[in-house]
């Protein structure tokens, strides 16, 4: 429930922020008589502009540039393809873990009947990402704190963007980590998944998840009897 509400928070932010950017566009002056055109005129002006364009052959060109230097950043890989590595690493790690980890309840669930965040391909998928993220941001730091390229002027939003991303993306590969040697969630998970036939197995299996998943048990410890295992 809170971790729900929290991203429905965190999305109602962005919307706000979202809009009000937009609302930028039509609020500020650019020119010396620009301030005779109010700022409903601008926006109902740039509405017509977007449907006559979605109503013509325009469309394809349209479709063309997002596509192209939108989504995969086509201007960045002419500029420099090293850059456009790290660009495209952070861009697509995020939203896709956005889309697959985050709202998984609402599309992710929705796209894949057999969905199981614990189970791979989607358990891999959600830890590619996060690396992509990483590695990316990696790129970045090297790029304006030890390369020092002389064109990157660092901006304290720069280092906010940078410093809140790799605590999104590590915090959430420090949890997962945490809950792989976790015996709470060994026992959550053996009770809702696990069945035994005899007594032995619960022993068994606690011992396998200690011995190969370093799992901080309070009733079994190693070395362990092959048999057991």
């Amino acid at each position: 429930m809170f971790l729900s509400t929290s991203l429905y928070i965190a999305l109602g932010i962005f919307a706000l922020g979202l809009i009000y950017k937009v609302s930028s566009w039509f609020r500020y002056d650019f020119g010396p008589d620009s301030d005779k055109i109010k700022p409903l005129t601008r926006a109902l002006a740039a509405a017509r502009g977007i449907v006559l364009v979605l109503l013509s052959r325009k469309i394809i060109t349209f479709l063309k540039v997002f596509l192209f230097e939108v989504l995969f950043q086509a201007r960045s890989f002419r500029e420099s393809p090293f850059c456009w590595l790290m660009h495209m690493f952070i861009f697509a790690g995020f939203v896709l873990l956005l889309l697959m980890h985050a709202l998984d309840k609402l599309i992710t669930s929705a796209v894949f009947v057999d969905y199981s965040p614990t189970l791979n391909p989607f358990l891999f998928l959600r830890n590619l990402f996060a690396a992509l993220v990483l590695i990316g941001l990696g790129i970045a730091i090297y790029r304006r704190f030890i390369q020092k390229i002389p064109r990157l002027h660092t901006s304290p939003m720069d280092i906010f963007v940078i410093v809140i991303l790799a605590i999104i993306a590590g915090s959430g590969v420090f949890l997962e980590s945490v809950k792989i040697t976790s015996y709470s969630r060994y026992t959550s998970m053996v009770e809702e998944y696990a069945s035994f036939e005899n007594e032995e197995g619960p022993k068994s299996l606690e011992s396998y998840w200690v011995k190969e998943f370093d799992i901080v048990s309070p009733k079994v410890k190693g070395p362990f009897d092959p048999n057991v295992l």
